[in-house]
C-alpha cells in the first residue's frame, strides 16, 4: 500500500511539474530562502538578506504583489524553515520538485487515512477526494504548506485512534508550523486531553514544542521578535485588499465592516466558536476527530489570515460530516465541494482570482456540522 501511495504521488508530481511548465512549486521560494538563511545564522525574517537569498532564485518567477518589494515574505515559525534545510543543499529547481513530491504525498497519505471503514468512501475514493480537490491541486501547485497541515492533522487522529497518544503529541505540536490553521486545533486538542484524561498527549505536544524553540533559539535567538517585526514592516496583502484572503474576518471586510463594528462581529464569532470547541472537548467521551476537525474547520471563522490553498484542511471535518450525512445527503454535499470551484475557474479567469469568493466552502461545512453534531458515535 504504501508503495502504491508513493507511486502515485510521483506520477501525479511528473504530470504536475510537466503540464505546469516549471511553476509547479512556485512559493517555496520562500521556504528555501528561509532555509538558506537559518543554516547560515542569518534572520529569515529581515528584509535584506530575503532579497539577497532570493534572486538567484527568482528568474521567471513572478512575485505578484511582492514584486515591488523584490521577494515573497517569510511569516512561519522558524522550524519550518529548519524542517526546509535539508531540500536546501539540492540545487533549487530539483528542491522545488521535491516540495511539489512531499505535498502530494501528503495528500495521498491523508486521504488514505481518512478513510473510514463504515464512512460512504471507499480507500480508493478517498485517496482521490484528498488529490482532485481543487484547494488541495492548487495548495500543491504553488507551493503551499496546507497539504502537509492536513496530513499532520490526519496523522494526530489516526495515531490517536491506535493509542499512541505521545507520537499523536509530535504530530499536534508540528501543526505550529502552519498558526494561523492551528489557532484553534491545538488548543482545542489540549483541553479535549485534559477532560480525558490524555495526559501523555499533552506532555509530548509540550516537550516537543519546547524542543523547536529551543532549537529554533539556539540558531537564531532574536526568532520571536524579528517574526512580529516582519508583519509590522510588510503587512498581508489582506491588509491592502481583504478580497484575497479567505476567512470570516475578512469577509466581514470585504462586507464593508469596519471600526468598532467589525471588531465587535469577530468578537462575537470567536465567543461562538471558542464555546462551541469548549464545549465540544469537554464532553466527558468526545471524540478527539470531533474537536481536532472542528478546530481546523473554525480557523477560518477566527484566524486574521488564510487563502484558498488553504482549504485542503477542510478535508478532515468533511469525513467527519460526511459519516454523519444520510447517504444522499452526503453525496450532494460531497459534489458540491468537489465540483463547483471547478465550475468557478471561468470566472477566475475573467475577474481574477479573488479568494473571499469561496468561503462559502467552510460556511456549508459549520452549516452541516452544527445540524449534524448530535449524530456522532465514533470511539475516538
Amino acid at each position: 500500500m504504501h508503495l502504491r501511495l508513493s507511486l502515485l504521488a510521483a506520477a501525479v508530481t511528473a504530470l504536475s511539474v510537466g503540464l505546469s511548465g516549471g511553476y509547479a512549486g512556485h512559493d517555496y521560494i520562500e521556504f528555501h530562502a528561509a532555509a538558506q538563511l537559518l543554516g547560515a545564522r542569518e534572520s529569515p525574517y529581515a528584509p535584506e538578506p530575503q532579497r539577497r537569498a532570493q534572486a538567484p532564485l527568482r528568474p521567471g518567477t513572478n512575485l505578484g504583489p511582492n514584486e515591488a518589494v523584490g521577494f515573497l515574505p517569510y511569516y512561519y515559525p522558524p522550524w519550518l524553515a529548519l524542517m526546509c534545510w535539508p531540500l536546501s543543499l539540492f540545487p533549487y529547481q530539483a528542491a522545488k520538485v521535491i516540495w511539489v513530491y512531499i505535498g502530494f504525498l501528503g495528500l495521498v497519505y491523508a486521504g488514505d487515512m481518512l478513510h473510514r471503514p463504515a464512512g460512504p468512501l471507499s480507500r480508493r475514493s478517498s485517496v482521490f477526494v484528498a488529490v482532485l480537490f481543487l484547494p488541495s491541486i492548487f495548495s500543491v501547485l504553488i507551493g503551499q504548506t496546507a497539504p502537509l497541515v492536513l496530513w499532520l492533522g490526519v496523522l494526530v487522529w489516526h495515531l490517536l485512534q491506535k493509542g499512541r497518544d505521545r507520537a499523536a503529541g509530535v504530530a499536534l505540536a508540528w501543526l505550529s508550523a502552519k498558526p494561523t490553521l492551528a489557532i484553534a486545533a491545538i488548543p482545542g486538542m489540549i483541553v479535549w486531553a485534559v477532560r480525558q484524561g490524555r495526559w501523555s498527549l499533552i506532555a509530548s505536544s509540550g516537550l516537543m514544542l519546547g524542543a523547536m524553540c529551543a532549537v529554533s533559539t539556539m540558531v537564531l535567538p532574536s526568532w520571536p521578535v524579528a517574526m512580529y517585526l516582519a508583519l509590522r514592516r510588510i503587512p498581508l496583502d489582506t491588509v491592502a485588499d481583504p478580497r484575497v484572503g479567505a476567512t470570516w474576518p475578512l469577509a466581514l471586510r470585504v462586507l464593508g465592516f469596519d471600526g468598532w463594528r467589525l471588531a465587535l462581529a469577530i468578537a462575537a464569532t470567536a465567543v461562538v466558536v471558542v464555546a462551541t470547541i469548549l464545549m465540544t472537548a469537554w464532553r466527558k467521551g468526545s471524540p478527539a476527530a470531533d474537536t481536532l476537525g472542528l478546530g481546523l474547520l473554525t480557523a477560518f471563522f477566527v484566524s486574521p489570515y488564510a487563502r484558498f490553498y488553504d482549504y485542503p484542511v477542510l478535508l478532515v471535518p468533511l469525513t467527519i460530516v460526511l459519516g454523519r450525512l444520510p447517504r444522499l445527503a452526503a453525496a450532494g454535499l460531497l459534489w458540491a465541494l468537489m465540483l463547483v470551484p471547478y465550475l468557478h475557474l471561468p470566472l477566475i479567469g475573467l475577474l481574477g482570482f479573488r479568494h473571499i469568493e469561496f468561503i462559502w466552502m467552510p460556511a456549508i461545512l459549520a452549516l452541516a456540522w452544527l445540524t449534524t453534531s448530535g449524530r456522532t458515535k465514533r470511539p475516538v
